[in-house]
């Protein structure tokens, strides 16, 4: 019984530290693949030992050097990367070595929208225009997408912005393709500029959205850095004072 019980627990440290393995080299393949080729089998080898995750999975300590040596011209975006996953602030990321020098990298706020366009925050906040928070799981929401299309289309201002911002996962849109809702109402044309995984970004032009919690659809029209808000929760009056706007300005 003894020697069954000593074989499992060897069995289980083994299986153990093969995962852990296995978690590593898939973290290695799937975010910094050209530390492979940069590091010599020796280098390799001591990184991995070196490196330690959290319960989430975000990488916590590691060997620096050899994470700056493996990764070459791309460390600053390594070390975003990683600083990222375990919810620290990228804006501003202070490093310091062992004989007390500090390293700084700076990060611009980048927002990426459906088309992979990137824009800095503080491109996104001087734009004017519509502004629209929405979801896709919001039945009267989707009946918007026609007329809201024909709005952004027909409005003769261009200087105007048209912007949509959904607080789910792009994955959500992927899937939403694929069902009968979408063949149905469809989706905002390219007129809009449309970005996902927007918390953040609502929450740097209009953090008070997140205090009233009103809900979906929510209008405002931004002008001089100011968010006007637009009859929200009455749609067809949402639409007719944009329009009025967009015309006005």
């Amino acid at each position: 019984m003894k020697l069954i019980t000593s074989l499992f627990i060897l069995f289980y440290l083994f299986a153990g530290c093969q995962k852990q393995q296995d978690n590593k080299e898939i973290y290695i393949k799937e975010k910094m693949p050209f530390i492979l080729e940069n590091l010599s089998t020796i280098e390799l080898a001591s990184f991995k030992e070196a490196m330690l995750f959290n319960e989430e999975n975000a990488l916590i300590s590691y060997d620096m050097d050899l994470l700056e040596k493996g990764a070459g011209k791309y460390f600053d975006s390594v070390i975003t990367n990683i600083t990222r996953d375990f919810g620290g602030d990228i804006s501003r990321i202070i490093l310091v070595d062992e004989f007390g020098n500090e390293r700084i990298i700076e990060n611009k706020k980048i927002h990426r929208n459906v088309n992979g366009e990137e824009f800095d925050l503080e491109l996104i906040k001087n734009w004017e225009g519509v502004f629209l928070i929405t979801s896709l799981t919001c039945p009267h929401c989707l009946i918007l997408f026609e007329d809201l299309n024909k709005l952004a289309t027909s409005s003769t201002n261009k200087d105007y912005k048209f912007v949509s911002l959904f607080l789910q996962s792009p994955e959500v849109l992927d899937n939403y393709k694929k069902g009968t809702a979408y063949e149905n109402f469809g989706f905002l044309n390219q007129e809009w500029n449309v970005f996902f995984s927007s918390k953040e970004l609502i929450q740097e032009i209009h953090p008070n959205y997140f205090q009233e919690e009103p809900g979906y659809p929510y209008f405002f029209f931004r002008k001089d850095s100011e968010n006007i808000e637009i009859a929200n929760g009455k749609e067809s009056k949402a639409l007719q004072l944009i329009t009025e706007l967009l015309n006005s300005n």
